[in-house]
């Protein structure tokens, strides 16, 4: 699997199409799943895959983005797909923008958020292939030369395009933006009300009823009322941004359903992908009238609410947030706006609210009041936000200041769990089962899931089951799998035939994981292998040891070798090894240097995976450093760092480096660097500069950090900048960093322009310093205003600092939220600091007025 990353009009899409032009003539297929949405058409189309198919998903948020938990689902299909040897080959490809991928790769911090998701981060983490926005000083002058060959339309982008953008100039994407910047007010207001509308969460498809409700609000006085000049001013405006740019492309087009799907109820249309993500920088930290988010409220579909919602809450909107999750349909809405209220210091609410929603038959009620009281059984979980003061923290009362919170037991979240699981919540019941276990109460579980009615069901089978087989009933955990399996259960043969191979009874656990192995079990060949290998019957277990090693995964085949080895001896493991090897498993590779690492054969085993390497798994030299570093080889740990720096590892770049400065010092390092195929490479240039500046040779480095520049290196700059810095040379390094200013989006940038302000502030003041920072609002970075907000709060200025960290909330720059609140309290005091924590902000930047949960949503409306 491979995931390209990178911005709109990037050439992600081209990318992956040209990868897999040569498998068509090998007989491959290539299946994009479209209709009749794309999470629902991979959803039930996956487990159809046969091998040699590319599995193509482009703009992959549409997948793994799904709301309602599909997005996971669909996540956990693809590790399926992709373990599964029986339809390898396969090839899945997929493209994000850079937003999306962040999003699902970055852990959430526990204490503040749940992890939506973790099989999608596990899915793609290691699989991503990031493009960069801008060509590379050498790659024009390639395309230049191809060009000069006749390409004319290659010739005339090179001629028109801006700070390296060649592709985006190829797709379309300044005519987009120019056609955006010349439309008529009213068609500005449906761009502006479709770009925030999209950067906020609400689905690709935005309603004419949406676009029109929410574009009047984009509109200052004069304008709204020329409107009144035309009735059919929307149709108009719809029209105009309709109208095509560069070919096909139009800034905001309609979408028509295709037969045999039914007409939607109302036109929809959506934004071009590279407007919306230029209106994800250009008016990042622009918040939105109050007026969208109306009507968002009014208009957002039913699936798309929670991401709203979530947008809302993330810029502490929490009266908004709390309505968008309460009218969405998504399982765990009901629980995510009770965790709202408990964050905000609100847990006795969320208790009452909840409590009322599950007795008025809400069917997760119960399940989610029973979480929120486990969780607020924690102490320092409730008064995360108050002072550490709390006197008590075992009782069920916990006093802060004047007041005190009442804390829950674990009775009752497990009364709450048992309630839910008499609804028919099954995650209710799994949940109290597991705090039965924690509480090593294992018979109470067993006796209450025994006496419900549907004990004889599959799941609580399997439950009752386990714990039986903990509690020592062999007998009857033996009786309720063989139910298990008579329902269908073949993971219950596992089970089963694990029962009867600790009874000693060989042959019937020889036959159960033969079911197991027939059924699909991935574990049961190898336990097959184990079992006779106990039983002392070696040459049926080396047989089922070799054909659990087919399904060529590293542990499995080095426990094949291993029992070879002890049975035939050593030669005879690696001769099987070699075969293997020779059929393409590299794992056999692996395997064998791990197996002669064993035996103490240290080179052998550097051979071995040297070869390993060779034919495609360059982690494996990692295998052979740590072998070289216990026996305190320094000149092999560095030809092997030196090979795994050729293999591309950056890692062992840097450490061959300091190796080589520290045995033969900074020209030796210089010298091996300037032989490599890659020196002129941004990267090994950064490393030239920063191996010259810790020789303290500065002027030499500077000339390497500013080749790196050059190249397109976004950290260069300010790595320069502190090299001058720590020199004393404070004054260069501001010029520095100001002849080599480049606003663009991108970390480098922002690491620059903190270290900008930093020095503007000491040798100019903070106005100096304020005004340059706000002056690059335009490259969308929420660091610009925490970085101005930081220098306000610090010169005493807490109204404009504050104005500032507003901007860097809605810009969803992580810190915001805090240093607000804080110059909130310094600004107006504590009172009004404690109402924002409690109720949040309004859209319009003012403290919400109080508001309560039972008011805003009553149980009725949750159980309808």
């Amino acid at each position: 699997m491979a995931v390209v990353v990178g911005s709109s009009s990037t050439g992600k899409t081209r990318a992956c199409w040209e990868a897999v032009q040569p498998l068509a003539a090998t007989g491959w297929q290539l299946w994009h799943p479209l209709d009749p949405t794309p999470a629902e058409a991979v959803a039930a189309g996956l487990d159809k895959v046969t091998p040699r198919t590319v599995v193509w998903l482009n703009e992959a948020q549409h997948y793994l983005g799904a709301s309602g938990g599909t997005g996971e689902r669909i996540a956990a299909a693809l590790h399926s797909l992709l373990r599964d040897s029986s339809r390898s080959p396969v090839l899945v490809l997929a493209t994000l923008w850079k937003n999306y991928a962040d999003a699902y790769t970055t852990i959430p911090r526990p204490a503040t958020m749940a992890d939506p998701y973790p099989l999608t981060r596990s899915l793609i983490e290691g699989r991503q292939i990031t493009l960069p926005d801008a060509f590379s000083p050498a790659e024009i002058d390639q395309a230049r030369r191809l060009a000069s060959a006749g390409d004319r339309t290659l010739a005339h982008a090179l001629e028109h395009m801006r700070d390296g953008r060649l592709t985006q100039f190829l797709a379309g994407a300044p005519a987009l933006v120019s056609r955006y910047d010349n439309v008529s007010p009213a068609a500005r207001a449906l761009l502006h009300a479709a770009m925030d509308a999209r950067s906020l969460g609400a689905g690709q498809d935005l309603t004419a009823d949406f676009l029109e409700q929410a574009a009047t609000h984009y509109l200052i006085n004069d304008e709204y009322d020329d409107l009144g000049l035309g009735a059919d001013w929307l149709e108009q405006a719809l029209a105009e941004t309709a109208r095509p740019v560069h070919g096909s492309l139009a800034p905001l087009r309609r979408i028509r359903p295709r037969p045999p799907r039914p007409a939607v109820d109302a036109p929809r249309y959506r934004l071009a992908d590279y407007l919306e993500q230029h209106g994800r920088i250009t008016r990042r930290s622009t918040p939105p009238p109050p007026g969208l988010w109306q009507a968002l409220l009014d208009h957002t579909a039913p699936e798309g609410r929670s991401d709203v919602a979530q947008a809302a809450q993330s810029r502490g909107l929490l009266r908004l947030a709390f309505l968008m999750h309460t009218s969405s349909p998504h399982p765990n809405a009901l629980g995510d706006a009770a965790t709202l209220l408990h964050k905000a210091g609100r847990t006795d609410e969320a208790f009452t609210w909840l409590r009322a929603h599950a007795e008025a038959g809400h069917p997760h009620a119960w399940r989610h009041l029973g979480s929120l009281q486990q969780h607020a059984r924690n102490t320092e979980e409730v008064v995360e936000h108050y002072p550490p003061a709390a006197n008590s923290t075992h009782g069920l009362t916990v006093t802060i200041g004047k007041g005190t919170l009442r804390l829950t037991s674990d009775e009752e979240a497990l009364a709450s769990y048992r309630r839910g699981a008499d609804c028919g919540d099954l995650d209710a019941l799994t949940a109290a089962v597991r705090m039965l276990e924690e509480a090593e109460r294992e018979q109470e579980a067993c006796d209450w899931l025994s006496s419900r009615a549907d004990a004889h069901s599959l799941p609580v089978l399997a439950i009752v089951a386990r714990l039986l087989r903990s509690l020592g009933r062999r007998d009857e955990a033996l009786a309720c799998y063989l139910q298990a399996v008579q329902a269908g259960d073949t993971h219950s043969l596992m089970a089963v035939a694990n029962l009867k191979r600790t009874a000693g009874e060989v042959d019937e656990a020889l036959c159960w994981y033969r079911r197991a192995v027939n059924a699909g079990h991935p574990a049961a060949a190898v336990q097959t292998a184990e079992t006779l290998w106990e039983a002392g019957r070696t040459e049926q277990a080396l047989d089922w040891f070799t054909r659990a090693a087919d399904d060529d995964r590293t542990w499995l085949t080095s426990r094949a070798a291993a029992a070879l080895h002890e049975a035939r001896g050593l030669d005879q493991a690696l001769a099987w090894l070699d075969r293997r090897a020779a059929s393409g498993s590299s794992h056999a590779l692996e395997a064998a240097g791990d197996l002669l690492a064993r035996v103490g054969r240290t080179q052998d085993a550097l051979v071995w995976y040297r070869r390993a390497c060779a034919a495609g798994e360059p982690y494996i030299l990692g295998k052979g450093l740590a072998l070289l570093r216990e026996a305190g080889h320094s000149e092999a740990r560095l030809r092997w760092h030196q090979d795994l720096a050729d293999a591309g590892d950056t890692y062992a770049l840097r450490e061959a480096l300091r190796l080589l400065r520290e045995t033969s010092g900074a020209d030796a390092a210089f010298t091996w660097l300037r032989s490599r195929a890659d020196f002129h490479t941004p990267k090994v240039m950064m490393m030239t500069a920063d191996l010259l500046e810790k020789a303290e040779r500065t002027d030499e480095a500077l000339s390497w950090y500013k080749r790196a520049g050059d190249a397109g290196e976004p950290y260069a700059a300010t790595a320069a900048a502190h090299c001058l810095r720590a020199a004393g040379r404070n004054a260069e390094a501001l010029a520095w960093l100001a002849t080599h200013d480049r606003p663009r989006l991108h970390d480098g940038y922002d690491h620059a322009l903190g270290l900008t302000a930093e020095l503007l502030q000491e040798s100019r003041g903070v106005d100096a310093a304020v005004t340059w920072v706000q002056n690059r609002a335009e490259i969308g970075s929420p660091r610009v205003f925490r970085t101005a907000g930081d220098l306000l709060r610090t010169a005493g200025r807490l109204k404009e600092a504050l104005d500032c960290y507003q901007k860097a909330l809605h810009a969803q720059d992580g810190l915001a939220p805090t240093m607000a609140a804080r110059t909130l309290k310094e600004l107006k005091g504590v009172e009004e600091a404690t109402l924002l924590r409690r109720y949040g902000w309004e859209p319009d930047g003012t403290v919400a007025k109080p508001w309560t949960a039972m008011a805003l949503a009553p149980p009725a409306h949750a159980a309808t």
